[in-house]
């Protein structure tokens, strides 16, 4: 019998190969509904910040509470750090959630006729604190130069 990606989660937890719970509760795939293994080529993250925007043209409130959801407590890491991968929570992404919750305003901005400004406001803090943390780990020469992340070729510098 082939383990879903949840049990071989739970049974490298079990076995010490890797500790997820370091970043506190689990990020079950019940709340991370975009990003799933059958469609998502990694799981990561940054994933959900680009399913985000096509899903606002359909359901902008629930595109907003799937970007909400990465910034809260319960996930963003009190340095910042977002979970990377459902596999590495531990490893580098791009900051790319910050320009997902723009556009995911904008775009329910047009389609409602009025701006969400709450939930602007409401993530706005938590990914200038992943902004911040991501410039502090990929810039630690202080040269506003960044390395490409490893195994992402095509993003720029």
């Amino acid at each position: 019998m082939k383990l879903t990606a949840e049990h071989q989660r739970l049974t490298e937890y079990r076995d010490r190969k890797a500790n997820w719970k370091k970043w506190g509760p689990y990020l079950s795939e019940r709340a991370w509904g975009t990003v799933r293994e059958d469609y998502s080529p990694d799981g990561a993250a940054w994933d959900l910040a680009f399913h985000c925007i096509p899903l606002a043209l359909v359901d902008a409130d629930f595109a907003k509470r799937q970007l909400d959801l990465m910034a809260r407590e319960w996930y963003l890491h009190p340095n910042g750090q977002l979970p990377a991968y459902e596999w590495k929570f531990g490893d580098v992404n791009p900051p790319v959630h910050g320009w997902a919750a723009w556009r995911v305003y904008k775009i329910d901005a047009k389609q409602q006729g009025r701006a969400d400004r709450c939930f602007l406001e409401g993530i706005y803090h938590k990914l200038l604190l992943n902004f911040t943390w991501w410039v502090n780990k990929k810039d630690t020469e202080g040269r506003n130069v960044f390395i490409k992340p490893v195994g992402r070729g095509w993003w720029p510098n």
